[in-house]
């Protein structure tokens, strides 16, 4: 079977080197179980720590949720996962509020995998070190209970907007895996005067999901900050965009 893999001497959670004597093994990004039977030739793994591994996992059944709600409807919820309340629209109710399940942090080991195997680089092993992700399924503001004000801040269009233009002219870097239902692109910027990487990760296109909780559709879209020079060969962003580029939350569209 065929399969998206980086040779490393370094496991790429804790940044420690593989060769230290702790058990090994191969870590799915994401969770296999996100994906039907049918897909899931051409995975995505890196070597990890064992222990690591299981310090980050959310479990197979957690997984499932995201499968779930991008195909069918959610019938049972899964395990430490709790319904916590119901989004509601004009008395209406639009979205259902899920506690134990930390989509964000999901996203963060995809970040921290797909920079190691594009880049070759470790990332820090602090979990909020991008704490600027957009995920299509929003987080709830508690003190309001809507969906949280970050969904709406200014620089999420221009990042999707700068993604959007480069996917199209092919000027990214990327990785595609699980028969193209998950694909991750990122390029390198200058943010606040530091390197920084702007990125966007798609699985089954779950965009989708964000349009009855905030009523558009909005990608995975993030950035982080970056110690490290950049690569030769990595991609940076365009310095302007052309007229008319739209900036729009959905790049891969």
């Amino acid at each position: 079977m065929q399969e998206v893999y980086r040779r490393t001497e370094i496991c790429y959670l804790c940044g420690d080197s593989l060769n230290d004597g702790r058990p090994t093994n191969r870590d799915h990004i994401p969770p296999k179980k996100i994906f039907l039977q049918e897909h899931r030739q051409v995975p995505f793994l890196l070597p990890t720590h064992r222990e690591c591994n299981t310090e980050w996992s959310i479990s197979d059944e957690q997984a499932k949720i995201i499968l779930q709600a991008i195909h069918d409807p959610l019938k049972q919820l899964p395990p430490k996962t709790q319904w916590a309340g119901t989004l509601l629209e004009n008395g209406k109710p639009v979205a259902a509020v899920l506690s134990g399940f930390n989509l964000h942090a999901v996203c963060i080991r995809i970040v921290r995998a797909s920079h190691l195997a594009l880049y070759g680089q470790t990332l820090p092993k602090g979990r909020d070190f991008a704490s600027r992700i957009l995920t299509p399924l929003p987080r709830l503001d508690l003190t309001t209970h809507r969906p949280s004000m970050d969904n709406f801040e200014e620089y999420y269009p221009r990042w999707g907007g700068h993604l959007r233009q480069q996917l199209q002219t092919g000027s990214i870097d990327y990785i595609h895996a699980y028969s193209g239902n998950f694909r991750f692109a990122s390029i390198w910027e200058t943010i606040n005067g530091s390197p920084a990487v702007l990125f966007s990760i798609d699985i089954y296109g779950w965009h989708r999901l964000g349009d009855q909780a905030v009523g558009r559709k909005q990608s995975c879209i993030g950035a982080y900050p970056v110690s490290q020079q950049m690569p030769v060969g990595a991609s940076v962003v365009a310095s302007t965009h052309p007229k008319g580029v739209d900036e729009s939350y959905v790049p891969w569209e």
